[in-house]
């Protein structure tokens, strides 16, 4: 995992590949060492209904984008917040550029549209 923090401590923010949700029971771990404001996911399962719930107690969901599909599963980008730090103006999936290269793969390995997630959050 990233971990950011300003000088100030107003901010922190952790970034976490899941590897396809194999690694999502270490994120709790995670939040209780660093007890970060903002939670970044990459490679989450979004097809599970968990997701949409209550998945850290003190965090809601601000957004999901769609990266790419595997084995007939969704995956992509997943952002939570600390509700009572926060709230959320607004979120966007952004769809990344490919290389040439990229597009010529892709004709024969489609997965879907790669993407960045942006969610614009205000503090309390």
């Amino acid at each position: 995992p990233i971990s950011l923090r300003q000088a100030d401590g107003s901010l922190s923010l952790v970034t976490y590949n899941v590897q396809f949700n194999k690694a999502l029971s270490e994120v709790e771990r995670i939040i209780k060492k660093y007890a970060p404001d903002v939670i970044c996911l990459q490679e989450v399962n979004l097809g599970k209904r968990h997701l949409y719930e209550p998945l850290f107690p003190g965090y809601i969901l601000a957004a999901t984008s769609n990266s790419f599909y595997r084995l007939g599963k969704t995956f992509g980008l997943a952002t939570f917040y600390r509700l009572d730090r926060f709230y959320q103006m607004g979120s966007k999936s952004i769809f990344l550029p490919r290389t040439y290269y990229e597009l010529l793969v892709s004709l024969l390995t489609w997965r879907g549209p790669r993407t960045a997630l942006r969610t614009d959050l205000v503090t309390r």
